[in-house]
């Protein structure tokens, strides 16, 4: 996290009851976000940002101590906090050789009256093991180092809220996006991975 004073409180409240540990990774914050995730018993790491969202989020998981891992951003939070540990418990049960979970995201407009404009699938909860950690400097996802992720879908259950791209801070993010993918286009060349979100940062800021 950075700067998330407004937004963090609500993603962790919305986990606290159902995990054996909380952990936040700072990279820099001069508000107070490390002081609020203090107030909610986190373990607060500070980490020096390097423009590469995969590195403190990997710092992160070598810090934590439990068997399985619910990876949040700060914009992020659950529908519903007290269903989480039971129905996570349920699947993983019910699925013994799983890497990890997809849960469905609700993309809410707080610029708009908090109207959902968009749905989608994200990895969020997996084991946590060294052969599983995030990759990609933006647009960073867990990968299975030795083999393909083999994955669980949740339902409605572990449904997610999602406020980070509202309108009124959409095109700050799409600069942001942009810089960062240049920068991973000019170390490792440009992958076919990259054009859906170089297609989305231009489309959005209207750079046809």
């Amino acid at each position: 996290v950075k700067n998330e004073e407004k937004n963090l409180p609500g993603s962790l409240q919305s986990v606290c009851g159902a995990v054996d540990e909380l952990i936040v990774v700072d990279t820099g914050s001069t508000d107070r976000t490390k002081a609020l995730a203090a107030q909610y018993g986190a373990i607060v790491y500070d980490y020096q940002w390097g423009d590469d969202f995969s590195a403190p989020r990997n710092y992160a998981i070598s810090q934590a101590t439990g068997d399985w891992i619910i990876f949040l951003d700060a914009d992020e939070a659950f529908v519903h906090p007290t269903r989480v540990r039971p129905a996570l418990e349920s699947l993983v049960n019910q699925q013994t050789g799983a890497d990890a979970v997809m849960l469905r995201r609700l993309e809410l407009d707080l610029d708009d009256g908090g109207r959902e404009i968009g749905r989608e699938w994200c990895l969020r909860v997996f084991r946590n093991q060294d052969n599983l950690r995030y990759e990609g400097r933006i647009h960073e996802n867990i990968q299975n180092r030795d083999r393909a992720l083999s994955l669980l879908y949740a339902g409605e259950d572990l449904c997610l809220n999602h406020t980070g791209y509202s309108g009124g801070r959409i095109k700050e993010k799409l600069q942001r996006n942009l810089a960062l993918l240049q920068q991973e286009i000019a170390v490792g060349g440009e992958q076919p991975q990259h054009y859906m979100f170089l297609a989305d940062c231009y489309f959005g800021l209207a750079d046809y």
